[in-house]
């Protein structure tokens, strides 16, 4: 009894003791107080300023979709287009499921997913990222968004998950560089060589082109089918071209050891042309049996700079995570110029 009485003295004690104390703030300790609470402040605004700034940068993005009436409109596409959606819980993703667009209500869209995955509580409210492709008469558009499952059931034997509707649609592929299927006949002028060094220092130094085209030449689009080279599609970091068998042969190109193709390509953007040299690996390939014809897939690798006074080139190594700018300026047009076909016919 001794002792709990002796620490209830001991308590009265301290509390006696702050009641009694007389607490003063010197000048130097007060100008520091100040300091820390306007650093405070500071951090706070340039916090609350970065993310306004971010969320308006993004929504000022030529790639991100934030108009909430086209955003319902594309995932309507999805419904009627039978389109694919694929989605992680990791970025970069390590597996996608693929899941198909079953009904869009308000403010959720329900995905059927595939047989062999059965969603589960820990799904709920979890991050996902979300991969969509719709085909539009056979030309596809790629999105990506963030969103959250909000619940699951299941019908019989298939599964179903609810995600909410992105306020934000992101014009994004799962690859690292956009691509667009695209023609020859985009581009005003377009030059193949097969060279086995990689970096000619002068223009003079050209063999004659394996293969020639300027759009101005065409008189009308039916004679594109007769030309040896097709454009498959071109993104910022390659391109894939189509060779017929013919052309093939009659150059000698072997898949199995290929050369390195110099590509001489003119194309405009808003009203500028621009002219690039830009030296390719081929990395894959594929051939129709039955006509012999091939798609090679190319990288680019490296990029010339004509200087007009002297006719030397000046090359300079393509960084695989950056691509070539002025192509990947040339495919977002292009594939702007697609989504507003789309959505007006």
């Amino acid at each position: 009894m001794s002792s709990i009485f002796g620490a209830y003295n001991f308590l009265e004690e301290i509390k006696n003791s702050f009641q009694n104390k007389q607490w003063t703030i010197n000048e130097s300790t007060l100008l520091v107080l100040k300091f820390v609470f306007f650093t405070i402040f500071i951090g706070v605004f340039v916090y609350i300023f970065q993310n306004l700034w971010r969320k308006r940068s993004l929504k000022e993005s030529p790639f991100i979709i934030s108009d909430t009436f086209q955003i319902y409109q594309i995932l309507e596409d999805s419904l009627a287009y039978r389109s694919t959606f694929e989605f992680s819980f990791s970025e970069p993703h390590t597996f996608l499921v693929k899941c198909s667009p079953k009904k869009l209500e308000k403010n959720v869209i329900t995905l059927e997913l595939p047989p062999n995955i059965k969603p589960t509580n820990e799904w709920i409210n979890r991050k996902m990222f979300v991969y969509l492709t719709i085909f539009y008469r056979k030309r596809p558009r790629y999105y990506f968004f963030e969103s959250q499952i909000t619940s699951h059931y299941q019908v019989k034997d298939f599964y179903y998950i609810d995600i909410k509707v992105p306020s934000l649609l992101e014009i994004k592929q799962k690859r690292k560089f956009f691509r667009i299927e695209t023609s020859i006949k985009d581009f005003e002028r377009i030059e193949i060589y097969f060279i086995d060094n990689k970096r000619p220092l002068k223009i003079a130094q050209l063999p004659t082109p394996a293969f020639s085209f300027q759009k101005e030449s065409i008189e009308d689009t039916t004679s594109l089918s007769s030309l040896p080279v097709t454009i498959i599609n071109i993104s910022a970091g390659g391109i894939r071209l189509g060779f017929t068998n013919k052309f093939k042969r009659t150059h000698g190109f072997d898949v199995d050891d290929p050369p390195y193709i110099l590509i001489f390509i003119q194309f405009n953007i808003e009203g500028q042309k621009k002219s690039l040299y830009l030296i390719c690996e081929v990395k894959n390939y594929s051939k129709d049996y039955y006509t012999a014809n091939i798609e090679v897939g190319l990288q680019f690798k490296q990029r010339g700079r004509l200087n007009p006074e002297t006719g030397s080139v000046e090359w300079y190594n393509v960084k695989e995570d950056e691509g070539v700018d002025e192509i990947a300026k040339f495919v977002f047009i292009k594939n702007q110029e697609l989504i507003r076909k789309g959505l007006t016919t």
